[in-house]
């Protein structure tokens, strides 16, 4: 396959996307490992909640001989990573999804899909200064298509690595190779969970009753630092997000991808986790729990539970924890890398190419050392 075999149409803003969910639930329904941020209902529901520009969203479909192979959205924006406001082209989920990806299979069409995009954008008047990619994890064919530019022409680096547990032996098993004190602080919340009246695991799996756990979700969320009191980025405290949520959760337990797991002791919700099926992986991406109960260490036991369906599972190979966050590391987590890239459009954002590299390179692993040591003082 080559580029010249390949031809991309432009479809803007909500009639484009619109106009093209046949073919895009085509195209989804073609990929081993189509995750939830490929799915239609997912981007209708960030056109329709948190678009800054719904009407200069882009979605260019990709073709070939044999018909329509993916779809690459974008989302024009400002982007002040290099220390001036930049006009961007990206795929969205920049804050609300740790992906921003294309929608194809990892085949050979999407090792040719960035040279591809990038020409066209050239070309188009909204082309913007740099394409921004990612994160995406480091294993995916899109980054043969970073590779293959001219080196002077992007700036590729590392991003978070995400916590992935391997489900593929007995829960029992895996249980059994954590740490002593690991497993005897499981063991002591565990106790105390049990020693509070009421307790319940409580799994929302169809539309009614995901739109109902979600509500308890936000309210967890919100009853701690994020809420109100505190720094106010719980999701309940941002209209657009919740909206966003509301309809995006009950979309993917239509299509049977979401599940909401919630833990209740003494008559409320004291945790609560978000969690999507994709093919042999189940991504728990967002969890929350009550501060006021953290001895029982709500966290912990909604991973717990979670992994032994996982690890009973034939289907599920890993339990993606989505973050790298510490708590989760005790695990036996290994990681999954991820990367990003910034890719020059036009001269403007060639030339800047050498700035993103010193801000992403070592001025980034330099500031990311003096923080672990001001951390261990």
């Amino acid at each position: 396959m080559s580029s010249s075999d390949l031809s991309i149409t432009t479809h803007r803003g909500r009639n484009g996307l619109a106009g093209l969910e046949g073919t895009w639930r085509s195209i989804t329904g073609s990929m081993p490992s189509c995750r939830a941020h490929h799915t239609f209902a997912a981007h209708r529901a960030y056109l329709d909640h948190l678009a800054e520009n719904p009407d200069g969203m882009l979605y260019l479909l990709v073709e070939d001989a044999r018909g329509p192979r993916a779809i690459c959205p974008l989302e024009s924006r400002r982007d002040a990573a290099l220390g001036m406001p930049l006009s961007v082209q990206a795929p969205p989920w920049g804050k609300e999804w740790p992906l921003g990806d294309f929608v194809c299979a990892e085949d050979d069409l999407r090792a040719h899909l960035v040279p591809l995009v990038l020409d066209h954008l050239r070309h188009a008047s909204e082309r913007g200064t740099m394409l921004v990619l990612g994160p995406l994890p480091s294993a995916s064919r899109l980054w043969e298509g970073v590779g293959a530019l001219a080196p002077a022409g992007y700036c590729a680096y590392p991003q978070s690595a995400w916590n992935a547990v391997d489900c593929s032996q007995p829960y029992d098993q895996h249980l059994a190779a954590l740490s002593k004190n690991f497993r005897g602080n499981l063991r002591k919340a565990r106790n105390k969970l049990a020693a509070l009246d009421g307790v319940e695991f409580v799994r929302a799996t169809d539309e009614s009753s995901l739109a109902e756990e979600l509500e308890r979700f936000f309210d967890v969320e919100a009853s701690g630092w994020k809420g109100e009191q505190g720094t106010g980025t719980a999701i309940r405290c941002k209209p657009r997000h919740a909206a966003f949520y509301r309809d995006l959760v009950p979309a993917l337990g239509r299509e049977g991808l979401c599940e909401i797991e919630s833990l209740y002791a003494e008559g409320e919700c004291i945790g609560s986790q978000l969690g999507v099926r994709i093919g042999g992986e189940y991504e728990m991406f967002k969890i929350a729990y009550v501060e006021g109960y953290s001895r029982v260490s709500p966290g912990q036991m909604l991973v717990e539970s979670a992994l032994k369906r996982c690890c009973a599972d034939p289907k599920i190979e890993r339990l993606n924890l989505m973050s790298d966050s510490a708590w989760q590391r005790p695990w036996m987590a290994s990681p999954i890398e991820t990367r990003m890239a910034r890719i020059g459009i036009g001269a403007t954002g060639r030339a800047l190419v050498p700035l993103a590299r010193f801000r992403f390179g070592p001025m980034r692993r330099l500031v990311r050392r003096f923080r672990a040591n001001e951390g261990e003082r």
